[in-house]
């Protein structure tokens, strides 16, 4: 199992490999932890907080999305990357995001991942069967 953790303040990225018997390649399990922000929208007058996850298209191409838990409120496509968006009734909790992706091919995969209130995180990672 090869993992990369990502630490900033409370906010963490954490891409993990996981085994499932029944597919050709090990897929990838991406674990978010994010602490939620006030909106400008206008949620955050109704007790919602936000959390945005922001994916570069470069790595998401090289990937099937398998599972996303909890399931994002809005899913938006940007010219070079993906924003997933969350909502959250508790302000000072954090909230955890679970990505299953399955690989499409092995070799390098370089990616990008970033959330609305940190620097993105660029990193390399090595798809093997």
């Amino acid at each position: 199992m090869a993992e990369c953790n990502y630490n900033h303040n409370t906010n963490s990225i954490t891409p993990a490999r996981v085994r499932s018997p029944d597919s050709t390649h090990a897929p990838t399990r991406l674990q978010i932890r994010a602490i939620p922000t006030s909106s400008s929208d206008g949620t955050a007058q109704t007790g919602n907080r936000i959390v945005q996850i922001q994916m570069s298209h470069d790595y998401l191409e090289q990937f099937q999305i398998i599972h996303i838990s909890p399931q994002p409120e809005q899913t938006i496509a940007q010219p070079d990357s993906y924003v997933y968006r969350f909502l959250t009734s508790q302000s000072s909790q954090p909230i955890s995001v679970t990505i299953d992706l399955e690989p499409e091919q092995m070799g390098w995969v370089n990616g990008e991942i970033g959330l609305d209130t940190e620097p993105s995180l660029e990193f390399g990672q090595w798809i093997y069967p």
